[in-house]
């Protein structure tokens, strides 16, 4: 989509950030919040960029005999 092609440059921006903004100043649930599209995945996102991505206990095995067959250094948690 080219919303440049209806509107002036920066219109098609404004008018989205408005409506997210109004979006998500709506009232939620108790103990919960309004998201749009993507707000999840970006805050999943910045989670993993801080934290590391989780492993589950399957994979944490396997790379674990993974790094014994290879002797190489087994996964470590970055902390």
């Amino acid at each position: 989509m080219k919303p440049d092609a209806f509107v002036e440059e920066g219109t098609f921006a404004k008018g989205m950030a408005d409506y997210l903004a109004d979006l998500r100043a709506q009232p939620a649930s108790p103990n919960a919040r309004v998201m749009a599209p993507g707000d999840r995945e970006w805050r999943c996102q910045a989670k993993r960029d801080a934290e590391g991505i989780p492993l589950d206990s399957a994979n944490q095995l396997a790379y674990v005999e993974i790094a014994e067959k290879y002797q190489i250094a087994p996964l470590t948690r970055l902390d």
